[in-house]
C-alpha cells in the first residue's frame, strides 16, 4: 500500500510511505496486518496503523498487487479513495492537559 499526502510525494521527505502487509501492527510507525482473506472472492482486509507523528491531512491511498509469474514478477496498482488523518490522539501534541 502506498500512501501519500499532497501532489509531489517523496519517500525521502516522509510524504510517500509504502506498507507491505505484516504479521503485526507497530504502534510507532506507518503498518499494515492481514486481518481476512477470502479466497474465492479474490478479496483481503487490512487493518492499517498510523504513528502518532504522521502528517495531518488528506493521503492518497494506492493499493499495490505483487504476482509472482513464470515470466517474472507483475506488479498492479489501482487507486482508491482518499483517506483523511484529522488528527492523532495518540500523539503527545494532541493530549489535553486540565
Amino acid at each position: 500500500m502506498l500512501f501519500f499526502p499532497g501532489t509531489k510525494p517523496t519517500v525521502s521527505g516522509g510524504t510517500k510511505v509504502r506498507i507491505p502487509v505484516q504479521k503485526s501492527l507497530q504502534g510507532s510507525k506507518w503498518t499494515c496486518m492481514l486481518i481476512n482473506e477470502e479466497d474465492a472472492a479474490k478479496k483481503i482486509s487490512v487493518q492499517i496503523n498510523v504513528p502518532p507523528d504522521a502528517i495531518v491531512g488528506k493521503y492518497k491511498l494506492t493499493v499495490e498487487v505483487t504476482s509472482e509469474l513464470k515470466s517474472g514478477k507483475q506488479t498492479q496498482r489501482k487507486a482508491k479513495p482518499d483517506v483523511i488523518v484529522l488528527f492523532n490522539p495518540f500523539s503527545p501534541g494532541n493530549l489535553l492537559h486540565y
